[in-house]
């Protein structure tokens, strides 16, 4: 829990020395440039994201058709601010891939998440992103399916690889789109793939999901999601 107060401190820390943010820092800490130098509105979709974890010891996940992200990007910030994160297009729990559970209502909703640009090491990329609730508790979201509530809370990280699918570099281009992924491994468990950070000169590590409910201990998410911004921005690393 101290570990997660310390990531959500770093991003609260952050976005109050923003507006001071600067070109030069990117050496040490990627920043994102838009070319408007003003706050960008960005739209994001994914499919068939993946909530991996266990229950009663037997693997379990908590599935859905879809994912929605929208938020806005700072100018001379590694901040994003995201609305709401809505997990749509009927939601449902399975264990060890047998019977599907409907989720009530059929999609999750987040709470406000607040995100963080980093490196996954210092002055090593690739470059990687912390995503945490935005108002300042643990909680990323409440939801049932079937008979049993699931809390989930934590932090995330995810990665904005230097090539996309389609082998277009993401770094030190201005881009309208942006991919970001959020990864198992070994792929389908329920350890995410990147758990550390290096942010504002420290490396934080063991950055992760709890969950509670349906879900027991820790949890790991797979979703890619394409970021589309209403005008063009450049990860400055």
């Amino acid at each position: 829990m101290r570990i997660i107060r310390l990531a959500l401190a770093a991003l609260f820390a952050v976005l109050a020395f923003s507006a001071m943010a600067s070109t030069a820092a990117a050496a040490v800490h990627p920043l994102f440039l838009t070319e408007s130098k003003k706050t960008l509105l960005f739209l994001g979709e994914g499919s068939n994201p993946v909530l991996r974890g266990l229950n009663a010891g037997a693997a379990a996940t908590i599935e859905c058709q879809k994912v929605l992200i929208h938020g806005f990007i700072l100018h001379e910030s590694s901040l994003v601010h995201l609305l709401p994160i809505l997990f749509e297009n009927k939601c449902v729990q399975r264990i060890n891939g047998g019977a599907a559970e409907e989720c009530s209502p059929l999609h999750i909703t987040t709470k406000s998440i607040l995100a963080e640009l980093g490196l996954i090491k210092s002055g090593t990329k690739p470059v990687v992103i912390l995503l945490a609730p935005g108002d300042g508790t643990t909680v990323f979201a409440k939801f049932k399916c079937g008979a049993v509530e699931t809390t989930v809370e934590g932090t995330i990280v995810g990665e904005i690889p230097e090539k996309n699918a389609l082998g277009e570099n993401q770094y030190n281009v201005e881009r309208t789109e942006l991919e970001v992924i959020f990864a198992t491994k070994p792929a389908g468990s329920d350890q995410q793939a990147i758990t550390t950070i290096f942010l504002l000169g420290e490396e934080m590590t063991k950055q992760e999901l709890k969950v509670a409910g349906f879900l027991g201990g820790k949890a790991a998410e797979e979703a890619t999601a394409n970021l589309k911004a209403d005008g063009k921005v450049k990860i400055d690393v």
